[in-house]
């Protein structure tokens, strides 16, 4: 690694982004579609993101909905009580039921060189996507886990993963090596560029062979 990736990884360090061997979502927000339509398979919640804008924005400290329950809680709750401490609604409308319900958690995750296994449980669906590359993906179940490998080097990458709720019992959770991951802010504007430069750094060490 050249002298401009080294000073750009102390930056980011410095800005509170660890390079240490653990995972961490980084600025990962989440949006969430109310639809009038029958969510009843993955292909039908990737087509609801794409025919229109979320009705809902919300931040959130990790992904474990709702709140470690496992699925047991059931979709004729509302978002905010599906949310509990670990969301905030920031934007749009307070769902008053979550059947028929397509939520998105995008933005960053860094990997350390011991991440190697990610899993996500779910009721219903999911679909796992990390460094553009889809790693999973599942339809209509009661709570599961699905599991699998992180090929990755350690590093920051993109992040998204989509999650659907058809009707009955509900949960979404993601971890990787059996333990849930934390979400930290986005630095200030003000550190942009050292993030962009950090980015860049990263984007030189990619997949391994």
């Amino acid at each position: 690694m050249n002298r401009f990736a080294n000073a750009a990884l102390a930056a980011i360090a410095a800005l509170g982004f660890s390079t240490a061997n653990a995972a961490t979502l980084i600025g990962v927000t989440g949006e969430a579609w109310d639809s009038p339509n029958n969510i009843n398979s993955l292909s039908a919640a990737l087509a609801e993101i794409t025919s229109r804008d979320a009705d809902t924005l919300f931040d959130l400290t990790r992904i474990d909905f709702p709140n470690g329950s496992t699925g047991s809680f059931s979709d004729n709750n509302t978002l905010s009580t599906f949310l509990g401490s670990l969301g905030t609604i920031t934007s749009g409308i307070d769902f008053p039921k979550l059947h028929d319900t397509v939520m998105r958690f995008s933005g960053m995750i860094e990997l350390g060189a011991d991440d190697t296994r990610w899993s996500v449980g779910s009721d219903d669906g999911f679909q796992l996507t990390i460094d553009n590359e889809i790693l999973g993906q599942q339809g209509r179940r009661g709570f599961r886990y699905t599991s699998g490998d992180l090929d990755f080097g350690p590093g920051l990458y993109a992040f998204e993963l989509v999650y659907f709720e058809d009707g009955g019992k509900t949960g979404v959770e993601f971890l990787v090596n059996n333990q849930l991951v934390d979400n930290v802010e986005t630095p200030l504007p003000a550190a942009g560029v050292l993030m962009a430069a950090g980015l860049a750094a990263f984007g030189i060490r990619r997949r391994k062979a």
